[in-house]
């Protein structure tokens, strides 16, 4: 069976220098995606990764203008505590999406992982920029296999060149 909807998750902070590696890898894999008929990419609103795989499935509407972002996000008030320009960033990939929902009224952990599991629950593939496992990210694509979705892990992806810049 062809996946026809796809979900992302990732860690809020990104290295600089793993952005442009990162991003390529995304855009490669949204397009095969897309190509085995891929129409329906489900994003969580965060910062990091969610942020940049929001930004790119909208991107790649230029292309192919038959694909749909839908946001499920944790609550109305996620953004309260963000920069201003992480405000903004929010609200135009809010204003772009074909559709938004909301799973709580208010901020909590509970909310976060209401979140997690209803982007599982509406996806086939999960493409994840995972690097720690023991992170939100890691629950997340360790509850994605258990429910059967296939795991494309970007940070799998990324080449030791590639990484050699982040100091740890």
């Amino acid at each position: 069976m062809e996946p026809n909807r796809c979900c992302f998750t990732g860690h809020r902070r990104i290295e600089s220098s793993l952005l442009l590696p990162l991003t390529a890898h995304l855009d490669v894999t949204l397009t095969a995606l897309i190509r085995m008929g891929c129409l329906h990419f489900y994003a969580g609103g965060a910062l990091g990764f969610d942020t940049l795989a929001a930004e790119r499935t909208l991107a790649m509407r230029a292309t192919y203008p038959e694909i749909a972002l839908h946001l499920l996000l944790p609550c109305r008030d996620q953004c309260r505590s963000w920069s201003s320009e992480e405000c903004v960033r929010y609200e135009q990939i809010l204003a772009q999406a074909d559709s938004y929902r909301y799973v709580s009224e208010a901020y909590s952990a509970a909310a976060m992982t209401k979140r997690n599991h209803a982007l599982i629950a509406n996806a086939d593939v999960c493409v994840a920029f995972l690097q720690k496992q023991a992170s939100g990210t890691g629950q997340t694509v360790r509850a994605a296999k258990a429910a059967g979705l296939t795991i494309i892990n970007l940070a799998d992806r990324l080449t030791p060149a590639e990484l050699s810049h982040i100091t740890r």
